[in-house]
């Protein structure tokens, strides 16, 4: 249900909302789970370099205060990243 989702939502990207950079932040994520964890493929998916793919990420855990190069951390983040929208 909605108020779940919202739940969920709160729960993941609160720390990432704050940013004035969320949407690009939140495009990369998105863009890193799909792209199968592969800094190549999300920075071609963006047309970015594959640096500022690392520095984005790094940004990302940071705020989020978890490593999101790992997949058991990322896809919960990319979830609410897309069930938010």
């Amino acid at each position: 249900n909605a108020a779940s989702r919202e739940r969920f939502t709160q729960s993941q990207l609160s720390s990432l909302r704050g940013e004035n950079d969320f949407t690009a932040l939140r495009d990369t994520l998105i863009a890193w789970c799909e792209s199968g964890f592969n800094l190549v493929m999300t920075a071609q998916r963006l047309d970015i370099h594959r640096n500022t793919v690392v520095y984005r990420l790094d940004k990302i855990a940071r705020a989020a205060g978890r490593d999101v190069r790992r997949p058991v951390v990322a896809v919960p983040l990319y979830l609410a990243c897309v069930i938010g929208d």
